[in-house]
C-alpha cells in the first residue's frame, strides 16, 4: 500500500493528545451527569457529549490540518464527494454504555484513511485512561494514564480458551452453537474496545453481522492490522476499505490470528 507524503509520526503526536482532551471532556459529563439526551432521525441516541466531543475534535482538526476533510459520525450532512484523504471520527462510541454508565466501556475513534486505507488511528477509553494508537507501518501501543507506551501484539489462536468479543446486547442463544462448536470463551464487551482487546492479545475473534458505520472501525482496524491482526470484509474475504461516501460497513470480522481460517466461523 502506498502512503501519502506526509510524516504520520508527526501526526501522531498531534492527535494523540486531541483525542484524550476529547475524552476527558466526555468523562466529565458522565461524572457529573450533566447532559440531556436526545433521539436521532434513526432512534438512536445522541448527548451533549457526542456533540461536544465532535465540536472539540471537529475545530482542533481543522486547525492543524485544514487540507483534510473530516467525516464524523455526528456530521449534520454525510459527504457527497469521495477524498482520497480524509479524517474519520466516532466522538463517542458507545453511547449507550456512556448513558447507563455500567461498564465504562465508552471511547473516542480518530482515524486517518488514504486511499480507502485505515493508516492512523488513535483510540481513548476516558473511564479506563486507556489509549491505544497506531500508524501504517510504525506498530501499535496502548499507554497507561502518563505511563511510558508499550507496543501490542495480537496472539495466535490457540487451541483452547479462544476468546470471542460480543456486544453485550447479544443473543446467547444465536451463538451457542458455534461457541460450543470451537471451544469459545463468549465476552461481552461495549464499543471499539473490543477490538483494542484484540489487538493486545487480550481476544480473539469479533464477527459483526450487522449495521456498523465506518467510523466505529477505522481506527482500531489501524490499531488491528499494525499489531498482526486482520479485519475482513465478509462479503469480498479482503481487508475493508472505506469511501467518505459510504457511511455503513459491510459484515466484517476482526481477528487477532491473521491465519485464521474464517470459514470455521462464518461459513
Amino acid at each position: 500500500m502506498s502512503v501519502p507524503p506526509i510524516n504520520l509520526l508527526a501526526i501522531l503526536q498531534v492527535v494523540r493528545p486531541l483525542v484524550v482532551e476529547a475524552g476527558k471532556k466526555i468523562r466529565t459529563l458522565d461524572e457529573t451527569k450533566a447532559y440531556q439526551v436526545r433521539a436521532k432521525a434513526d432512534g438512536t441516541p445522541v448527548t451533549d457529549a457526542d456533540q461536544l466531543a465532535h465540536e472539540f475534535l471537529t475545530r482542533a482538526l481543522s486547525e492543524h490540518y485544514p487540507h483534510i476533510p473530516i467525516v464524523s459520525e455526528e456530521d449534520a450532512t454525510a459527504p457527497t464527494e469521495s477524498y482520497p484523504l480524509y479524517w474519520c471520527i466516532d466522538p463517542l462510541d458507545g453511547t449507550k454504555e456512556f448513558i447507563h454508565g455500567t461498564h465504562g466501556e465508552y471511547t473516542v475513534n480518530v482515524a486517518l484513511i488514504w486511499e480507502g486505507a485505515a493508516i492512523l488511528g488513535v483510540v481513548y477509553v476516558p473511564r479506563l485512561q486507556e489509549l491505544f494508537y497506531a500508524a501504517f507501518q510504525l506498530g501499535a501501543f496502548c499507554q497507561m494514564d502518563d505511563q511510558d507506551p508499550v507496543e501490542i501484539h495480537t496472539r495466535k489462536i490457540p487451541t483452547h480458551n479462544r476468546i470471542w468479543l460480543v456486544s453485550r446486547s447479544y443473543n446467547p442463544e444465536r451463538i451457542a452453537p458455534l461457541q460450543q462448536a470451537w471451544n469459545l470463551t463468549v465476552m461481552p464487551m461495549s464499543s471499539s474496545l473490543k477490538h483494542c482487546r484484540i489487538a493486545e492479545g487480550k481476544g480473539d475473534f469479533y464477527l459483526r453481522r450487522g449495521p456498523t458505520g465506518q467510523w466505529d472501525t477505522a481506527a482500531t482496524q489501524c490499531i488491528v492490522e499494525e499489531a498482526g491482526g486482520k479485519v475482513v470484509d465478509l462479503e469480498h474475504g479482503m481487508p475493508l476499505r472505506y469511501v467518505a461516501t459510504q457511511a455503513e460497513n459491510p459484515h466484517l470480522a476482526i481477528c487477532g490470528d491473521p491465519d485464521l481460517d474464517l470459514s470455521l466461523f462464518v461459513g
